[in-house]
């Protein structure tokens, strides 16, 4: 008798290259049960962690420092708690040495038998992190210098309503209006005087269009000194 197998050839034809797509995943893909013991690793894990033979021969807790493994379980208490899949930063260590940092997405999942399993997806975010980090120092420093030259700096979006996204210390000081309370506000929000809140508006469309423009004006500072003025306007595109 002649049996139709078909199906059953493409079904597995599907699996095979659902393997194959996890095992070359760019994240490392794993699986545990509740109680860590491995129940699949794709390559990148194989690879990042040294497995050697079956990965079923292996718990986390061989994979992982004590402090770790206290994070995991606390990982499953709140996908627990939470009913949903979690996002988590551990860190990757060496020799007990910590090297770097790993990020983790993972959930509780059913198997074929009905058992939970911990599903993972791990990166090495390790030099992500760095470079954020070292764009936050740089950013810290940035800011202390702008804050205390003594120019009155300001950086308007033109792409809402010519609103403030930059503010220092120096025109803080000279207008007498918060760095906080300027940001995200306008002038016409910011001043009374809307004639010269339109003449302000004018010629930041005129930056627009000339990519630079500078003159010379008197201004009366918070305490109603008189000073003259050098201003710069430029348009600065991204």
């Amino acid at each position: 008798a002649n049996r139709d197998i078909s199906k059953m050839v493409r079904a597995y034809k599907e699996l095979e290259t659902l393997k194959c797509a996890l095992s070359n995943a760019k994240e490392g893909i794993l699986a545990t049960t509740l109680n860590g013991q491995l129940f699949f690793a794709n390559e990148r894990i194989v690879s990042e962690f040294r497995l050697l033979g079956d990965v079923k021969n292996y718990n986390i807790c061989d994979l992982v420092d004590q402090n770790t493994i206290v994070q995991w379980n606390n990982m499953i208490t709140d996908i627990r708690r939470e009913n949903s899949s979690m996002r988590y930063l551990i860190p990757k260590s060496l020799n007990g040495e910590e090297q770097g940092t790993y990020e983790v997405f993972a959930n509780i999942l059913l198997n074929e038998s009905g058992e939970e399993i911990l599903c993972c997806f791990v990166r090495d975010v390790s030099l992500r992190l760095k470079q954020q980090n070292e764009i936050a120092r740089l950013h810290t420093i940035l800011n202390a210098v702008l804050n205390n030259i003594p120019v009155y700096l300001f950086v308007k979006d033109v792409n809402n309503d010519f609103r403030y996204l930059y503010w220092n210390n120096a025109f803080a000081i000279h207008s007498g209006i918060p760095t906080k309370e300027a940001i995200g506000r306008n002038d016409f929000e910011l001043f009374h005087e809307s004639e010269r809140m339109r003449r302000f508006r004018q010629e930041d469309i005129d930056v627009l269009k000339k990519g630079r423009i500078e003159y010379e004006e008197e201004t009366i500072t918070a305490k109603g000194e008189r000073r003259m003025m050098i201003t710069v306007k430029t348009a600065i595109y991204q």
